[in-house]
């Protein structure tokens, strides 16, 4: 019986890779008030689930296994088989993102950084210095938090780090001059790539007034007190004809990062690229292509899941043979 067990689990754990990779995003869908499941490894479209309609940002946890959309208010959803599991009573929330199994991070439409309590409902914000507007947030590993902001005098687009309860942590920087971006220049939520570098990298997008997609990089010392703005560079074949059009960046596996936007050619399809950040750059894994498995006209805030590496599996099915209790029949 024992040995019947063992095989059953190497073959779950050699199998298990060939049906998915480690990695699931969840894509808004506003004209159809839906929530699309898509594998951008295996490129494989793993259906749908209907959303409210209008919701252009959507959260993904990795813990819970919950989907939150946004839109005249919170919903969570269950990312697996789509039914309502909460609903927060917010108004016209902005991007979120998961900080821990029961709150959210957002920014109202006045420019404030908020956090949600997915249990109560009740919510605690704080804004920035006079003249300044938050338009992203991202919280860091040790509470920290990093925001996007625009200069309300001059245009600029600018970035500082805060602590949880909104004290500024040392001096922000200019992301962008005001000359070199393209109108409101919608900046895309930022995405944490966890690494082994010594500096962990954050990347977005934004639209330049070339109009060109540039992608945008700031690396973050190990204490997340202290960030460098790095040149990035620019992101080929990715829509800039609507001004609305925001080119979504998503962390994935190991440091992987991913690019899921508008096509340039066919607004209809959905453009993806894969990057391995290094230490002063970034490297393409996955070359650029165009999937059609579900029309998303106008992505806004994404969500993705990261699982397990299979060594991971191989780990976990082990354990539980170890903790296994040989009964007297096992030959």
């Amino acid at each position: 019986m024992l040995r019947f067990v063992l095989v059953c689990l190497s073959a779950t754990v050699l199998v298990a890779p060939t049906l998915a990779s480690y990695e699931l995003m969840y894509l808004p869908d506003a004209n159809r008030g839906a929530v699309h499941r898509f594998d951008p490894v295996t490129k494989s479209y793993l259906g749908n689930f209907s959303a409210y309609s209008f919701t252009s940002f959507v959260a993904a946890s990795a813990s819970t296994s919950r989907v939150a959309t946004a839109h005249a208010a919170i919903s969570e959803f269950n990312g697996t088989s789509g039914l309502v599991e909460n609903t927060i009573n917010v108004n016209s929330p902005s991007s979120i993102a998961y900080i821990s199994p029961t709150s959210l991070r957002s920014i109202t439409t006045s420019g404030q950084v908020v956090k949600i309590d997915l249990l109560t409902g009740m919510t605690s914000a704080f804004s920035l210095a006079a003249g300044l507007t938050a338009t992203k947030a991202l919280d860091l590993p040790n509470g920290n938090i990093c925001v996007i902001h625009r200069v309300t005098a001059t245009g600029d687009a600018g970035i500082g780090l805060y602590t949880s309860t909104g004290s500024l942590i040392g001096t922000t920087s200019t992301l962008a001059a005001a000359g070199t971006l393209a109108g409101a220049a919608l900046f895309s939520p930022m995405a944490f790539a966890a690494t082994s570098l010594v500096n962990d990298p954050i990347f977005f997008t934004y639209r330049s007034n070339a109009n060109q997609v540039r992608l945008g990089r700031v690396n973050i010392n190990p204490t997340y007190d202290s960030l460098e703005i790095v040149a990035a560079g620019v992101v080929s074949n990715y829509n800039v004809a609507d001004a609305s059009a925001v080119h979504q960046v998503m962390a994935g596996h190991g440091g992987n990062f991913w690019i899921v936007g508008q096509d340039s050619t066919n607004p209809l399809s959905t453009r993806l690229s894969g990057f391995t950040a290094t230490s002063s750059t970034q490297t393409q894994f996955m070359p650029s292509y165009t999937t059609s498995a579900f029309g998303v006209p106008n992505i806004f805030a994404g969500g993705i899941v990261v699982a397990p590496e299979p060594s991971s599996w191989i780990i976990m099915a082990t354990g539980a043979l170890l903790w296994r209790r040989r009964s007297p029949n096992d030959k």
